[in-house]
């Protein structure tokens, strides 16, 4: 009987490996509106895969606004992610620097680091005061 239900957990675990090893089950990131149609492929690819590393799960990220920054390799736009309750927490401001491929999110508990980050992604993304 102990070698069965080994058997079971070993087949369990390699299931779960699978699993997170492809990406996870039906999840992907999507852009929900037309404003990625600016870019290439494989610079949405990479900003959305760069974003996402900053999320709590990236793959429910939903994109939307997309547009180019003030240096060509910048991707700006705003992205609706899940919080650790698995709810939405509405369009947040995010830039992505294809040069060095960091993605910055601008959010933040802190006013004074908010109004840095706020101030930098005007600069980057080329937006008014």
């Amino acid at each position: 009987m102990e070698y069965q239900n080994s058997n079971a957990k070993t087949l369990v675990y390699v299931g779960l490996l699978a699993v997170l090893l492809t990406g996870g089950i039906g999840a992907a990131q999507e852009v929900v509106d037309d404003s990625a149609r600016k870019f290439t492929a494989p610079e949405i690819k990479a900003a959305l895969e760069a974003v996402g590393m900053e999320l709590n799960d990236p793959y429910s990220a939903k994109f939307s606004r997309l547009f180019r920054g003030i240096n060509p390799r910048v991707v700006c736009g705003y992205v609706n992610g899940k919080n650790l309750y698995g709810a939405y927490v509405g369009n947040t401001l995010f830039y992505y620097d294809g040069g060095n491929n960091k993605a910055t999110i601008v959010q933040d508990e802190s006013r004074a680091v908010l109004d840095f980050y706020k101030t930098l992604s005007r600069i980057m993304c080329n937006l008014p005061e």
